[in-house]
């Protein structure tokens, strides 16, 4: 999150964490301990959060509450590529159906009636963003 970002504004700093944690399990152990673990980074992991009042997340929100849905923002320490995005300058957010701890895995799966509800919601989100006025 923004909050654990260090004065550049990158993740530098968790990077760094993860390195130290990393290390310290791997000096209980014999083996890695002669054989410590090295890492390489390719890029910066940037930190990523918009608040409810930023145009895209304002008009989720909304078209959230619209189809019956709770007015939720929910911070994951997942990675997606929208904080590249918003780095850049194009405020991105993550939104769609299904548990996170269903997802990317062997048996991924996402609930039928969730599927349809979170098309529903970005179906109301485009038409919002765009200027499109629907009932």
């Amino acid at each position: 999150l923004p909050g654990q970002a260090d004065r550049s504004g990158s993740g530098e700093t968790v990077m760094r964490e993860i390195e130290e944690r990393v290390h310290a399990a791997a000096r209980a152990d014999p083996w890695l301990a002669a054989h410590p673990p090295a890492f390489t980074w390719h890029g910066d992991v940037p930190p990523a959060f918009h608040g409810p009042n930023v145009p895209i997340s304002a008009t989720t929100l909304d078209a959230m509450a619209s189809l019956g849905l709770e007015r939720s923002i929910a911070s994951r320490t997942t990675w997606f590529d929208g904080a590249t995005f918003s780095r850049a300058g194009t405020p991105t957010i993550g939104f769609g159906p299904g548990a996170i701890a269903a997802a990317h895995a062997v048996d991924e799966f996402v609930p039928l009636d969730e599927l349809v509800r979170a098309a529903q919601v970005l179906a109301v989100i485009a038409m919002r963003f765009c200027g499109v006025e629907a009932d």
